[in-house]
């Protein structure tokens, strides 16, 4: 399991520095790890929907909103909204069959619009940016954030520019790795839940109009690397 010191202490290791015993170490390298952590996990949380990461809530419309033009109702997003996997009017969003629907909802100036009153929505959350979400990521996500903090601050601490590209190779293959290892997760338990779902409802039968953010329209934070 990983923790805010293993991350930290991988992440030195790359630049060449001493492990450390304790985050309260005040050295510079702790600094500016500490000062680059939030934004470097949010960046990477942004770049792929992280199976550990996904949050499912039911929302529903704001009156006090007022819905795009073709929508009747508008929702506010999530307070740790990072990016849309999915909305569904029906809440087994995981386990029904995706199917695109162009006009079942829409983002649009940093609301969701849709005509149905309420949405099941999955997204990726902050919450695992903070410190008790750490428990939760992947060994891989992890050993990415570390690569991605090392690449973040060796520049301000004035190592030479072949470190940090050795750090950008490391970096890119630590995330190509994570995710690889997420997809193929994702897609063994779609399998293994397509096959009960198939089973239960009847092959071929359309559940659920939903949509994924695969197609552009949901906008997310853009990353850094």
């Amino acid at each position: 399991m990983a923790t805010r010191l293993s991350v930290y202490n991988d992440a030195l290791r790359l630049i060449g520095s001493q492990p450390i015993a304790a985050l309260t170490d005040n050295i510079p390298q702790v600094q500016a790890l500490n000062e680059s952590f939030t934004d470097v996990v949010l960046d990477a949380l942004s770049l792929t929907p992280w199976n550990f990461a996904i949050k499912t809530v039911q929302i529903n419309a704001d009156p006090a909103a007022t819905p795009a033009i073709g929508y009747q109702f508008a929702f506010q997003k999530p307070d740790d909204w990072i990016a849309t996997i999915a909305a569904s009017e029906y809440p087994d969003i995981r386990d029904a069959y995706v199917y695109e629907f162009e006009d079942l909802f829409k983002d649009s100036a940093g609301l969701l619009h849709s005509d149905t009153d309420t949405l099941y929505l999955e997204y990726i959350s902050t919450d695992f940016a903070e410190e008790a979400g750490i428990a939760a990521w992947s060994h891989l996500f992890a050993r990415y954030i570390s690569a991605a903090l090392a690449l973040d601050i060796v520049q301000r601490l004035n190592q030479s520019s072949t470190d940090r590209d050795k750090i950008e190779r490391e970096a890119r293959m630590r995330l190509a790795k994570a995710k690889s290892r997420d997809a193929r997760d994702e897609k063994e338990a779609r399998v293994r839940s397509g096959s009960w779902n198939r089973a239960q409802r009847g092959f071929g039968v359309r559940q659920n109009r939903q949509r994924t953010a695969l197609g552009g329209s949901i906008s997310t934070r853009q990353g850094r690397i």
